[in-house]
């Protein structure tokens, strides 16, 4: 269980990176 938390958090860091370097529109 600890490792799925652990990929959500690293997805919802990166998903934020990449949304505020790129600016992607679905990122709102």
């Amino acid at each position: 269980v600890a490792l799925i938390v652990l990929l959500i958090i690293i997805i919802y860091i990166v998903l934020i990176f990449v949304c505020h370097g790129f600016t992607l529109p679905s990122c709102r």
